[in-house]
């Protein structure tokens, strides 16, 4: 079992840039919330540093979707923005 020492919450909102986690740094993604909190389900695409396509999330209107599965982001994760209404919540550690 890998435990998060850190969780980073973001509101994938278009206002926003896209966030990092961890600048880029490889860490252990421990686990993921995905929030829709509006009437329209939504894709969320994640990606480490380098763009390369690592997870896609389909979450329901209204719904979430949790994933608890651990796995190693080798160069960060990034969180995608322009999802006004999406909340995701990285639990997190660093592998150093």
């Amino acid at each position: 079992m890998e435990i998060a020492t850190r969780h980073t919450r973001v509101l994938s909102n278009a206002a926003l840039a896209t966030r990092t986690i961890d600048l880029g740094n490889p860490i252990m993604v421990c686990g993921l919330v995905v929030a829709e909190t509006a009437g329209a389900a939504a894709s969320v695409s994640f990606t480490d540093a380098d763009g390369t396509a690592i997870l896609d999330v389909e979450v329901g209107a209204n719904d979430t979707v949790d994933i608890d599965t651990a796995w190693l982001a080798d160069n960060g994760l990034i969180v995608p923005a322009g999802l006004a209404t999406t909340i995701v919540t990285v639990f997190w550690r660093p592998t150093g």
